[in-house]
Protein backbone atom coordinates (compact mmCIF):
# COMPACT_ATOMS: atom_id res chain seq x y z
CA UNK A 1 0.00 0.00 0.00
CA UNK A 2 1.26 3.43 -0.92
CA UNK A 3 -0.20 6.92 -0.31
CA UNK A 4 -0.74 10.08 -2.29
CA UNK A 5 -1.28 13.15 -1.54
CA UNK A 6 -3.03 16.11 -3.62
CA UNK A 7 -4.14 18.77 -2.07
CA UNK A 8 -6.72 17.82 1.10
CA UNK A 9 -7.33 14.69 -1.26
CA UNK A 10 -5.55 11.43 -0.04
CA UNK A 11 -4.80 8.46 -2.70
CA UNK A 12 -4.14 5.31 -1.65
CA UNK A 13 -2.92 2.83 -4.19
CA UNK A 14 -3.26 -1.51 -3.21
CA UNK A 15 -3.10 -4.00 -5.97
CA UNK A 16 -5.97 -3.72 -7.93
CA UNK A 17 -7.63 -0.76 -6.65
CA UNK A 18 -6.49 3.19 -6.07
CA UNK A 19 -9.31 4.76 -3.23
CA UNK A 20 -9.75 8.60 -2.85
CA UNK A 21 -10.57 9.90 1.09
CA UNK A 22 -10.88 13.16 2.38
CA UNK A 23 -13.29 15.28 4.17
CA UNK A 24 -13.85 17.57 1.29
CA UNK A 25 -16.10 16.42 -1.81
CA UNK A 26 -14.93 18.97 -4.66
CA UNK A 27 -11.36 19.24 -5.84
CA UNK A 28 -9.63 21.41 -8.22
CA UNK A 29 -8.23 19.93 -11.53
CA UNK A 30 -4.46 20.38 -11.57
CA UNK A 31 -1.38 18.70 -12.67
CA UNK A 32 -0.49 18.11 -9.39
CA UNK A 33 -3.70 15.64 -8.88
CA UNK A 34 -3.45 13.97 -12.24
CA UNK A 35 0.64 13.05 -11.47
CA UNK A 36 -0.50 11.87 -7.62
CA UNK A 37 -2.95 9.64 -9.41
CA UNK A 38 -1.08 8.17 -12.88
CA UNK A 39 1.08 7.75 -10.02
CA UNK A 40 -1.24 5.60 -7.48
CA UNK A 41 -2.53 3.67 -11.09
CA UNK A 42 1.48 2.35 -11.69
CA UNK A 43 1.14 0.58 -7.97
CA UNK A 44 -2.30 -0.44 -8.33
CA UNK A 45 -2.11 -2.43 -12.01
CA UNK A 46 1.02 -3.10 -13.63
CA UNK A 47 -0.04 -2.12 -17.32
CA UNK A 48 -2.76 0.84 -18.21
CA UNK A 49 -4.01 1.94 -20.87
CA UNK A 50 -5.94 4.78 -20.87
CA UNK A 51 -9.07 4.88 -23.32
CA UNK A 52 -12.06 6.32 -24.05
CA UNK A 53 -14.82 3.32 -23.27
CA UNK A 54 -18.28 3.49 -22.96
CA UNK A 55 -19.61 0.73 -21.14
CA UNK A 56 -21.17 -0.55 -17.82
CA UNK A 57 -17.92 -1.75 -16.69
CA UNK A 58 -16.45 1.46 -17.54
CA UNK A 59 -18.71 3.80 -16.54
CA UNK A 60 -17.00 5.79 -13.48
CA UNK A 61 -19.98 7.80 -12.35
CA UNK A 62 -21.02 5.11 -9.80
CA UNK A 63 -19.26 2.94 -8.06
CA UNK A 64 -20.99 0.27 -5.46
CA UNK A 65 -19.25 0.03 -2.30
CA UNK A 66 -19.70 -3.65 -0.54
CA UNK A 67 -18.91 -2.54 2.77
CA UNK A 68 -21.12 0.23 3.20
CA UNK A 69 -23.79 -1.30 0.70
CA UNK A 70 -24.68 1.96 -0.43
CA UNK A 71 -23.11 3.52 -4.08
CA UNK A 72 -20.77 6.85 -4.18
CA UNK A 73 -20.82 8.96 -7.43
CA UNK A 74 -18.25 11.27 -9.31
CA UNK A 75 -18.79 13.69 -11.91
CA UNK A 76 -16.49 16.17 -13.73
CA UNK A 77 -17.76 19.83 -13.27
CA UNK A 78 -15.11 22.22 -15.56
CA UNK A 79 -12.13 22.70 -13.72
CA UNK A 80 -12.94 20.51 -10.96
CA UNK A 81 -13.98 17.11 -9.64
CA UNK A 82 -17.16 16.55 -7.62
CA UNK A 83 -18.00 13.49 -5.34
CA UNK A 84 -20.76 11.77 -3.41
CA UNK A 85 -19.71 9.62 -0.87
CA UNK A 86 -21.59 6.12 -0.43
CA UNK A 87 -23.49 6.59 2.85
CA UNK A 88 -22.28 5.74 6.35
CA UNK A 89 -18.35 6.00 4.36
CA UNK A 90 -16.33 8.78 6.70
CA UNK A 91 -13.85 9.71 4.26
CA UNK A 92 -14.00 7.16 1.56
CA UNK A 93 -15.15 9.27 -1.62
CA UNK A 94 -14.70 6.38 -4.68
CA UNK A 95 -12.61 3.25 -5.16
CA UNK A 96 -11.70 2.51 -8.46
CA UNK A 97 -11.39 -0.70 -10.12
CA UNK A 98 -8.69 -0.85 -13.61
CA UNK A 99 -11.53 -0.25 -15.92
CA UNK A 100 -13.06 2.70 -14.58
CA UNK A 101 -9.64 3.97 -13.87
CA UNK A 102 -8.59 4.28 -17.24
CA UNK A 103 -11.61 5.42 -18.74
CA UNK A 104 -11.28 8.55 -15.45
CA UNK A 105 -7.99 9.08 -16.30
CA UNK A 106 -8.41 9.59 -20.11
CA UNK A 107 -11.06 12.28 -19.26
CA UNK A 108 -8.78 13.70 -16.30
CA UNK A 109 -6.05 13.80 -18.94
CA UNK A 110 -8.15 15.74 -21.02
CA UNK A 111 -9.03 18.09 -18.77
CA UNK A 112 -5.73 18.64 -17.54
CA UNK A 113 -4.35 19.36 -20.92
CA UNK A 114 -7.35 21.85 -22.13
Amino acid sequence: MKEFNAGKLRIVAKPHNVTLLSSNDEFRITKELYEALEEAGKIAWKSLTYHDVSGFGNDYSEYYDKKLDNSGYLSFHSDRLSFERPFGANEKLYQFNKAKFQTFMFDLRNSVEE
